[in-house]
């Protein structure tokens, strides 16, 4: 069947295509957590960066400035203001930070700022000495230090937003959630995203091993069978060969492709006679035949003593025969001469195929007692 008709996949095409739709899977995970991962971060920073300028303009300017964060619909938002808290109302105005899939906690209890209850928090410094300001009256509002803001997202690192309330120093850590919330070169587990990648790239591996193995496999069966084909060719041109340079004569029947080869012998011991005399026998004919049947070689031998008067044929398909080769596609003969010698010449040519390769022989044999049918007289 044509490749393009085909109605399936192979197993190891089918392996490919998914460890590729793996790796294309987990690079697009990949890049959805590293933006999760950018954005959490980025939240975080701002929030840092922006309690250090607070800090700044509270320590160096005139006023007190304070620093609100805050939720609005889905967005998160800060905003550094000289309003007290008792006078301040959230609004889209101030500085947006974070998208829909970040969420900020804050407290060792990781209340969650979803705009209710207070609906922001506040922050603000010391101007003696640079810590954070607490209080809660009815006169200024309130004002905290949650000691943590944790911004999260899934898929991505949580960072945290550490604040030391008597010194007003604050930090960020980076920490990724296995449970409980641990540090990153700490975890013993691998992301979803990770697992998918690290299948695609072992299926694309197994795969590739799959081809190399079916490749050597292939390739081990293609020599075997080539191997099986050429000692046949052997076995088959070897037989030939041992008749025909003993020959006296070979023929070859181009219609039938049947080859005979003539073997022309004298008895080198006198026979008695009636008369009581004594003579050498009649010289003996060997005649070998080889001829091709269905995708094989068979060959067959007869002995008769020789008399021109004698015009029996051989019917080559009855009588014993013997199997010579198999797998033959072809046998084809050419009688040549030795421009040397003047001696004929066999070119012999077999062609062999199999379900896996195929291979084809060519030999010249040389008749070396082409003259034997001279020297067979008897030496009276």
């Amino acid at each position: 069947m044509q490749r393009g008709k085909r109605e399936g996949f192979s197993l190891m095409e089918m392996i490919i295509i998914i460890g590729i739709i793996g790796i294309l899977a987990g690079a697009v995970g990949l890049s959805i957590g590293l933006l999760k991962s950018t954005d959490t971060k980025s939240t975080a920073y701002d929030i840092n960066s922006s309690l250090t300028n607070v800090k700044a303009k509270t320590m160096g300017g005139k006023g007190q400035p304070y620093m609100y964060l805050y939720r609005l619909g889905s967005s998160y938002y800060l905003d550094v203001t000289n309003k007290e808290p008792k006078n301040y109302s959230p609004t889209t105005n101030a500085k947006e930070i974070g998208d829909t899939d970040v969420s900020i906690y804050f407290g060792s209890t990781k209340q969650l700022l979803d705009g209710a209850s207070d609906g922001f928090i506040c922050f603000a410094f010391q101007k003696k000495d640079g810590a954070f300001l607490v209080f809660d009256n009815s006169t200024m509002g309130k004002c905290i230090c949650p000691e943590k803001i944790y911004v999260e997202a899934l898929g991505a690192p949580t960072y945290i937003v550490h604040m030391v309330q008597d010194t007003g120093h604050h930090y960020i850590e980076e920490k990724w959630k296995d449970g409980d919330i641990v540090k990153k070169s700490r975890r013993g587990g691998y992301s979803l995203v990770e697992l998918i990648i690290a299948m695609g790239i072992s299926a694309i591996v197994l795969a590739s091993l799959l081809a190399l193995l079916g490749y050597g496999a292939h390739n081990m069966r293609v020599s075997q069978a080539l191997v099986a084909l050429q000692n046949q060719a052997k076995d088959a041109t070897n037989h030939i060969s041992t008749y025909t340079m003993e020959a006296s004569d070979v023929e070859w029947d181009e219609h039938k492709k049947v080859l005979t080869v003539t073997k022309k012998s004298v008895p080198q011991e006198l026979e008695l006679q009636p008369d009581g005399t004594k003579k050498y026998p009649a010289p003996v004919e060997e005649k070998c035949y080889y001829w091709k049947g269905t995708d094989a070689i068979y060959f067959a031998k007869r002995d008769k003593v020789v008399d021109p008067s004698d015009n029996t044929k051989v019917n080559l398909t009855e009588g014993q025969q013997f199997l010579l080769a198999e797998d033959m596609q072809d046998f084809d003969c050419k009688i040549k001469e030795d421009k040397k010698t003047g001696k004929k010449v066999l070119h012999l040519e077999m062609k062999l195929s199999n379900s896996i390769t195929e291979f084809t022989c060519k030999k010249d044999i040389y008749m070396r007692n082409q003259s034997g049918a001279e020297s067979a007289k008897n030496p009276i």
